[in-house]
């Protein structure tokens, strides 16, 4: 091989070994929203994004509040995978905070909630599936409110007042849980009426 066809092979070659291919990963199908757009989603945070929706979390808040931020992520077209209202300040969920987004999984921890209106689930009662209630004050089994959740297959109240269940807390409903006892945990529950 002569001096010209080896500089030609060192100047085609160099370039090849100076690119590495690497494969990266897509992130996620929906990410949270970038930092110009954080301050809709005030009260709450994202905490992160999945291929099935946001991880939201709204601490320390009031029911007015709380709807603005909740409908801005509506507005932005987002479904919310979990979302947690953690040591928010309502003591009744009504109206309509759900109306417009689309909720997979809700977290009430550490809240005083002492009643859920029978309306108040309009709105997720297609997409909400899972539902945790830790450390509330409701005292009766929101049976109204729950009768309209046609998907949801986890209900979990942990530390509640509530003393008794009525044997009807789930007729007429469309909840799969009608099958299953609730998983009612550290509450004064002595059994059914």
């Amino acid at each position: 091989m002569n001096m010209k066809h080896w500089w030609l092979c060192v100047f085609i070659a160099a370039p090849v070994c100076l690119i590495s291919a690497e494969y990266i990963p897509p992130g996620p199908a929906y990410p949270c929203p970038k930092d110009a757009q954080t301050q809709l989603l005030y009260p709450c945070t994202c905490e992160n994004g999945t291929d099935a929706g946001l991880h939201v979390r709204c601490e320390n808040v009031g029911l007015a509040v709380l709807s603005v931020g909740l409908g801005n992520i509506a507005g932005l077209g987002l479904p919310i995978e979990r979302l947690e209202l953690r040591e928010c300040k309502i003591g009744r969920l009504f109206g309509a905070l759900l109306q417009r987004v689309r909720v997979r999984v809700l977290h009430v921890v550490d809240t005083p909630l002492r009643a859920v209106d029978e309306a108040f689930f309009m709105g997720v009662n297609t997409t909400l599936q899972e539902l945790y209630m830790l450390n509330t004050q409701i005292d009766t089994f929101p049976k109204e409110a729950f009768r309209i959740l046609g998907n949801l297959s986890v209900l979990s109240i942990d530390g509640h007042l509530m003393q008794s269940l009525a044997q009807d807390i789930f007729a007429g409903s469309a909840t799969y849980v009608v099958t299953k006892l609730p998983n009612l945990k550290k509450g004064p529950v002595k059994g059914w009426q």
